[in-house]
């Protein structure tokens, strides 16, 4: 069982760990220096920055200058997502260890890059430099590889969201979006919705300010018949809510206006988390209800679950007993049906309802089942239970080489919480 572990996580993970250093003939230097030289002139849009990420410190001044109006658009190989192995005192315990991180300057608090991600310069962090690094603390003990890091600087005239910020979660459902004023701009609009392509949206706004209070601002919220209703007053429901802003510029004279729509601005994501509870249990795609696990293979097991506000990581525990008899795990006893370290969620899946918001998704490899009564059980919990004290779980128990007995249990997916 732990060899299975191991093996699958060295098979699907970064075993290496790295500093960046840039690749450009200077000699990186570790912690928090800045090696930024003028060989990158700060970041010029159009232009595209390739980065080496190397073994010997945390964190990187890439010289890039966050400058309002430009986005930086990072992007590395696959290594760049980490480890699914997920450590508490990584500096994003959610995300994959290992896994490429950024920060805005010396101080700011690390956000998640991976393969691919955007950020964008605004009035509070203009002047600072971008930072990139990896999601662990501990280097004492590393043999990581180099990863090679593309950073592209765009230009935009789109509004720069401020707050909230990307990734947070709060128990706040009624927060102030704020972002900043866009010269010539006779109006802003806020959409708001609980899909990353805002396929429909919570909150339909436009405002002549660039702080926007569900509190005190009437907000327009189309619903799902079509018809808008006014409301002075807007709690967001708990869940993930993504949220972006486009402007629209008067670029004619007072007596004669001429307008037009600056693009979006970039997705920011805000999560509402009122307390401490179990999250939604996951749903087994496969091994579907009804199949029948074979004696000496390997069963690869694939499921989803809902978004988390404060986000979500999963495990497996597994337990047999003698062909007849009914197996069963000990929630309350930690090393109860040997469970696996908690892991992140290897992406997301979109669902055939075009109602319902894409899907956490994550798998794993079972060990080589032998003859017995099987139960596996699949658990996850969230970000803000870091104890674990509630977790979700979905069982599955297989009867496998048990041909004798007339009612194998292949197939039962009760689910829980403990």
């Amino acid at each position: 069982m732990r060899k299975n572990i191991e093996t699958f996580i060295k098979r699907y993970g970064l075993l290496g760990g790295l500093i960046l250093g840039l690749s450009l003939g200077i000699p990186a230097c570790g912690g928090d220096n800045n090696n930024s030289g003028t060989d990158v002139d700060n970041g010029t849009p159009g232009q595209s920055y390739s980065l080496t990420l190397s073994q010997y410190a945390a964190w990187l001044n890439t010289g890039l200058k966050f400058v309002q109006g430009n986005v930086f658009h990072v992007t590395a190989g696959k290594k760049a997502t980490g480890e699914i192995l997920t450590l508490e005192d990584d500096p994003i315990p959610m995300f994959g260890h290992e896994g490429l991180i950024g920060r805005v300057g010396q101080k700011g608090r690390p956000f998640p890059i991976g393969m691919d991600y955007q950020v964008a310069g605004n009035s509070l962090n203009t002047g600072e430099y971008l930072y990139l690094g990896w999601n662990d603390r501990d280097f004492s003990e590393t043999e990581r590889e180099d990863l090679e890091v593309t950073v592209e600087v765009k230009s935009t005239n789109g509004a720069p969201l401020l707050a909230p910020a990307d990734g947070i979660w709060a128990a706040n459902a009624q927060p102030n979006f704020n972002w900043d004023e866009i010269n010539d701009a006779a109006q802003y609009k806020l959409e708001v919705s609980q899909f990353p392509d805002f396929r429909m949206l919570e909150i339909s706004n436009t405002s002549t300010v660039t702080t926007f209070n569900l509190v005190s601002v009437g907000v327009s919220t189309p619903s799902l018949t079509g018809n808008n209703s006014q409301q002075n007053q807007v709690t967001l429901p708990e869940g993930v809510h993504y949220w972006r802003v486009r402007a629209q510029l008067n670029t004619g004279r007072t007596l004669a206006p001429s307008y037009g729509w600056t693009d979006w601005s970039l997705t920011y994501r805000y999560g509402v988390e009122l307390g401490v509870t179990a999250p939604t249990a996951p749903t087994i795609l496969k091994p579907e209800a009804g199949d029948v696990l074979l004696e000496g293979e390997a069963v690869i097991f694939e499921f989803t679950s809902p978004p988390d506000p404060s986000g979500l990581v999963w495990r497996y525990r597994n337990t047999k007993s003698a062909c007849g008899e009914t197996p069963s795990i000990n929630s309350d006893d930690p090393a109860s049906g040997e469970p696996t370290p908690w892991q992140a969620y290897q992406g997301t899946l979109d669902v055939p309802d075009p109602t319902k918001a894409p899907q956490y998704y994550a798998y794993f490899t079972t060990p080589v089942l032998t003859r017995g009564e099987w139960l596996i059980r699949v658990e996850t919990r969230d970000g803000a239970d870091p104890d674990a004290s509630r977790v979700a779980s979905t069982d599955l128990s297989a009867s496998v080489g048990c041909e004798e007995y007339a009612e194998p249990t292949t197939g039962g997916y009760p689910g829980g919480v403990t």
